[in-house]
């Protein structure tokens, strides 16, 4: 510890002489190895964008033909007097370092991090000095470093950000390193000047910023195999840091859906970024948020109240927080973010649309099981079945169409429930009929399943198994869901990506649990009206979502849930049913009712029978609980439930089944809708 401490007191005095601004940088994407060129290219302008908005020079090398510029752009800078950094992306050109080690001394790599200027390389992708052409392997950083023993070994090792991670790099996130430097590899001068993220024993580090005494520095970074990690924004964070410089934000950036419905939630994503667009933590900010609706409110969580008490929210050290924003009044509103503290910020101006809501009462639910894709037929027909009878309880026919010959009734049904006034639900698994969409997008415009959920109903589509809309007799692949939203971009790749359930989602579906979803929804792709309603499970960066309800404005739904290959053991039924029933009753529990009790007063007399005689007979009373009427509890209203209620009361005859007259409860014998049966309650009597 002592010798470490030493070595740090020499740091700190060493930068205090050699940092300036006046500081190079060179950037390589010519060759990369384990992330694209492409990618390699992208992050290289996003790291040269918030270098150059501080004052540093920045230049890019993205042929091969310039690597002997690189090379004198290395000779160039060494020992000039200033800190100055080149930046990999898994690659040595061989001009910096004999390409298989055929210059183990003396190369310009190596001359210029033993100046006393600091200089710095840092390295994303593969093993740093490893790959050229042909490979230098483990010797290129060991020649360099002049360590023998200097390794980098090992995949899958989860990094966790350290608290002088954090400070450094705001940008810097928990990953996974498949190559993270060996502390116990260091010799000689080297020590670690900052661990920005290790394993739990501090033996792993990536990012690492490691030194050699008062010399220069090599910095390892997102050391892994093709992911998508923020290479530009942390190594500009790291540069800055260097140069005793930090990145400050500038204004804020908010991700929100331009529509949603009264009374629906929607979530805004806010985030504090710099002039490059970068999103930028570890300041103390507290964000201000107003609408121009008299009854928009904001609060943390979808399922809070709302009462317009929450307007200003701390913003944490990752630079990002989510606001949840509901409003009561139809029309064009404006949310406006902003901040009263320092640093001072620049406003924001979010545009919302507030649909009215005009979905009908609750309809009736359709379950095609004929065909399907990424299950077997059998467990599908168990799942549909349970879905409905856990429906039926609260008065929700459903129809399960399990022969493939049926589809011409499917599609009947369907165009009925278009613009009925009603909410009518779909159930698909994996698998849509060709009368409800032409095969191979024969038919991408005016299909009689887009027109479902082009109507202001808001009739909902489930899906469960193979990608949505993808798979018909012949495939429609991307664009089947592409054409029926008209969202050209939109779509549902990603294997195994880990779902969990959001406290929304385990609210309107208790059923649901962790599970790995291999065609999860991207809801950051959603355009135009549509908004996302309910995310019940996400991933961890928010982006991904199985099961999820995303909506038209105030038109149809779709609903993905359980997007799994072959994973019987998904309660697919269960939560399409919970789904279903919080579309449509807005419940999760069945009502309690009184058996006979038809106006729902309180107590059976003679206008409750009568009552039953006018809904079957002149349709001038309109029971909102049927189970109530049915007093034998046969499953039917009819005459006979009229007669044995008059005959109840008046001679004492057998009394209304369970839950009886006098106490409020469930119904316990399930109806049967496919055999002319179709109760419940719509909603509870006022008197239970």
């Amino acid at each position: 510890m002592h010798s470490f401490l030493k070595k740090y007191l020499i740091l700190l005095a060493v930068v205090a002489v050699t940092s300036s601004l006046n500081a190079d940088v060179a950037i390589y994407t010519a060759q990369t190895n384990w992330t694209s060129v492409v990618y390699a290219n992208q992050q290289a302008r996003l790291c040269a964008e918030r270098l150059e908005a501080i004052g540093v020079t920045t230049t890019l090398f993205r042929t091969t033909n310039k690597e002997q510029a690189l090379a004198d752009w290395l000779t160039a800078q060494t020992d000039d007097g200033d800190l100055d950094v080149l930046i990999l992306f898994g690659f040595a050109p061989g001009s910096i370092y004999g390409s298989g080690n055929t210059q183990p001394d003396g190369s310009p790599a190596e001359l210029f991090i033993e100046s006393t200027d600091g200089d710095t390389i840092i390295n994303h992708g593969d093993y740093i000095f490893y790959v050229s052409d042909p490979p230098n392997t483990q010797h290129g950083l060991q020649n360099i470093t002049d360590l023998e023993n200097i390794a980098m070994g090992g995949e899958n090792h989860p990094m966790e950000v350290t608290e002088l991670g954090l400070e450094i790099a705001p940008s810097l996130r928990n990953f996974v390193s498949d190559r993270p430097l060996h502390t116990a590899g260091l010799g000689g001068d080297w020590f670690v000047e900052a661990a920005l993220a290790q394993n739990p024993d501090g033996t792993l580090v990536d990012p690492a910023i490691i030194r050699d005494g008062d010399r220069g520095r090599i910095v390892t970074m997102f050391q892994a195999i093709q992911q998508d990690d923020p290479m530009g924004a942390v190594a500009s964070e790291v540069v800055a840091w260097l140069l005793g410089e930090k990145l400050e934000p500038t204004s804020y950036t908010v991700l929100a859906p331009t529509a949603c419905v009264v009374a629906a939630p929607i979530k805004l994503s806010i985030s504090v970024i710099d002039d490059s667009g970068t999103i930028t933590g570890g300041h103390p900010i507290d964000v201000n948020l107003k609408s121009s609706s008299p009854t928009g409110a904001f609060d943390v969580s979808p399922m809070g109240e709302f009462d317009g008490s929450k307007v200003s929210f701390d913003v944490p050290d990752d630079g990002s927080i989510s606001v949840y924003y509901k409003d009561m009044t139809p029309g064009d509103h404006a949310i406006t973010v902003s901040n009263l503290g320092l640093p001072a910020l620049e406003h924001e101006i979010r545009d919302i649309t507030v649909f009215e809501d005009l979905s009908g009462n609750p309809g009736k639910v359709a379950i095609y099981t004929g065909n399907v894709s990424l299950i077997n037929q059998e467990p599908a027909n168990i799942q549909a079945q349970i879905c409905a009878d856990q429906l039926n309880p609260f008065g929700i026919s459903t129809t399960i169409f399990q022969d493939p010959a049926e589809t011409e009734e499917l599609a009947h049904w369907v165009s009925e429930a278009t613009n009925n006034g009603v909410v009518d639900a779909l159930v698909l698994f994996g698998y849509l009929p060709d009368t409800l969409y032409a095969p191979e997008n024969a038919e991408a415009d005016g299909s009689i399943i887009e027109l479902f959920i082009e109507s202001t109903d808001g009739d909902v589509i489930i899906n469960h198994g193979d990608y949505m809309f993808f798979v018909s007799s012949a495939l429609n692949k991307v664009g089947g869901l592409q054409n029926i939203m008209d969202i050209p971009n939109i779509h549902m790749w990603g294997k195994d990506n880990s779902m969990v359930p959001t406290e929304l989602g385990s609210h309107i579906a208790p059923s649901l649990v962790n599970f790995q979803s291999d065609r999860p929804f991207h809801v950051d792709h959603l355009e135009g009206d549509w908004f996302v309603e309910a995310a019940l499970a996400e991933d961890a960066a928010n982006n991904l979502a199985d099961p999820v309800i995303v909506r038209d404005g105030n038109r149809g739904r779709l609903v993905p849930i359980f997007q799994t290959a072959f994973q019987d053991d998904d309660p697919k039924g269960a939560v399409a049913a919970e789904v279903i029933k919080w579309l449509l009753t807005k419940s999760e529990e069945p009502p309690l009712f009184r058996r006979g009790d038809v106006d729902g007063n309180g107590m059976l007399e003679m206008t409750d029978p009568i009552n039953v005689l006018l809904y079957q007979f002149q349709g001038l009373f309109i029971p909102v609980c049927l189970d109530a009427a049915d007093f034998d509890d046969n499953g039917k209203v009819e005459i006979t439930d009229a007669i044995s209620s008059l005959s109840h009361q008046f001679l004492g005859t057998v009394p209304p089944a369970l839950p009886g007259k006098s106490t409020c409860g469930l119904d316990p014998t399930p109806d049967a809708p496919e055999e002319g049966g179709d109760l419940g309650c719509l909603e509870p009597p006022t008197n239970c």
